[in-house]
This record gives C-alpha cells, structure tokens and sequence, in this order.
C-alpha cells in the first residue's frame, strides 16, 4: 500500500515538473517572436530620431540605424496624408523608391514604423502576427493614444527631424 501512494506522489511530482517545462518552452517561444530593434545607443539617437506629429499628439520615434532610414530622412516630407488599412495600421506610398531589406517579422507592435516593399511607409496602432516582409524603419517610444489619434479614416501626419 505504502509502495503505491510513494508511486502516484512520484507521478504526480513528474508531471507537474513536465507541466513546468511546456509552460517554460512556451513562455521562451513568445519571447522569441519579438524582434529587437537595431536601436543607436543615446549619444547617436539625437541625430537617428524624430517627431511624428498627430492630432497636435508628438510621438518620439527611436530609429534604426540602417541604409533606408538615412535615405527616408534624406527625403522625408514635412506632412503627409496616410490612409487606413485593416484597422491596425496607416500607411502612404512615396513617389520614390528606397533602399529595402525587408525581413520576415512575424510580431508587428503597437508602435512599430516600417517599409512596406520599397516605397510604404507603414505605423502600426495595433499587435498583430504577420507573415509579410517589412524593412524597419523604428519605433514610437510611447504609444499612448496612438490608435485614438490615428482614427478610421485618413490622417495627416507630421515629421519632425
């Protein structure tokens, strides 16, 4: 009887450690999908950052530091009408093409700014998985609001470098 009750203690103490690790394994496995950012430490952000004006709401944007950020602010309007797509996110084509290096991102967040092929630019309101590709462009520090500011419809959105 003793050899019994010791056997079901040993199971159950196995399968709670077994549970430990699934939920561990998964926790790990989130983590993972979210992409770090290619930020510029302190001293190099003065010059890799910039405002993105909306609804009279200044969001600081932290930049990565990649070719087609130094090329977009080579050639980035003081304002420009975007457009609503799929209620997560705003985007407008540029006249010209940049240069790209569209990655698979999997996690797109609240926040994100990025090049869609070689001439969108693109701001995200919402988290959502994605099987497109996109060049990132940064991020927007604090994305208080963002959504509320962005709206359903289209939007002006301001740049200040």
């Amino acid at each position: 009887m003793k050899h019994k009750k010791l056997m079901i203690i040993i199971s159950i103490i196995l399968i709670l450690i077994g549970l430990v690790l699934i939920i561990k394994s998964n926790v790990k496995s989130k983590n993972d999908d979210k992409k770090s950012y290619d930020i510029l430490d302190k001293n190099e952000s003065e010059d890799r950052s910039m405002e993105i004006i909306i609804n009279n709401k200044t969001y600081d944007v932290l930049l990565e530091n990649n070719e087609t950020v130094k090329e977009l602010l080579e050639k980035l309007p003081d304002k420009v009408m975007m457009t609503e797509l799929n209620g997560n996110e705003k985007y407008y084509y540029f006249n010209t093409s940049f240069k790209s290096n569209p990655e698979n991102i999997s996690l797109i967040e609240t926040g994100d700014v990025m090049l869609y092929g070689d001439n969108c630019l693109v701001i995200f309101y919402k988290d959502f998985k994605t099987s497109y590709k996109y060049t990132r462009i940064g991020k927007i520090k604090n994305p208080i609001d963002l959504e509320k500011n962005l709206g359903d419809k289209e939007v002006e959105v301001s740049f200040k470098k």
